[in-house]
């Protein structure tokens, strides 16, 4: 099993695209200590994941993650994690989270249907987070206590952050809840 560490501080993070963006640092236990995700090589025979927040020095949270996102994680980080591949991105990594078929965001509304954003936040909710004018601009994960994960950029890796920070970050005034749609077999 791997065990991925979501600190309580905030980092800046520039990705490759030079956009800034404010996340939680994000860990493994290697040998030696704690190193960046983004430092680490995953195993190719990755079975099981879990997400602990570091909440202090001697308290911890193991997040309950839903099933549909474990193997999305682990898909993840044994096909995409530390590969620049241009067409995954948060959008890419919201369909692996829900079993969608593969498309491209200008084709979402055939694929998703949205909602108000609850009060109370499902575990393994997706969000996405849009302009004004419904231009998409991100998409990520609830996974508990304010946090959401989702890859950032096309060709990006894991990030965690808060809804509050992306929304910030990605200059986003609307987020809504997204659902797949049943698609008809013809």
């Amino acid at each position: 099993m791997l065990t991925i560490y979501v600190s309580p501080h905030s980092h800046q993070l520039t990705t490759a695209d030079g956009q800034v963006m404010t996340v939680r640092g994000v860990f493994v236990s290697k040998e030696g200590g704690l190193v960046s995700l983004r430092d680490f090589e995953s195993p190719s025979d990755l079975e099981d994941v879990q997400i602990i927040l570091v909440q202090g020095r001697l308290k911890h949270k193991i997040l309950r993650l839903p099933m549909d996102l474990k193997q999305a994680i682990i898909r993840f980080l044994c096909e995409y994690h530390a590969r620049i591949n241009i067409e995954f991105d948060c959008y890419a990594f919201a369909n692996m989270v829900k079993g969608v078929e593969i498309h491209k965001v200008h084709d979402m509304v055939a694929f998703w249907k949205t909602s108000h954003k609850p009060r109370r936040m499902p575990l393994g909710s997706i969000v996405f987070l849009l302009s004004g004018d419904n231009a998409f601009h991100h998409a990520a994960i609830y996974i508990s206590s304010s946090l959401y994960i989702s890859v950032y950029g096309a060709g990006g890796d894991f990030e965690v952050a808060t809804l509050k920070a992306m929304k910030r970050d990605y200059h986003a005034s609307e987020v809504v809840v997204a659902h797949p749609r049943e698609i008809p077999l013809w």
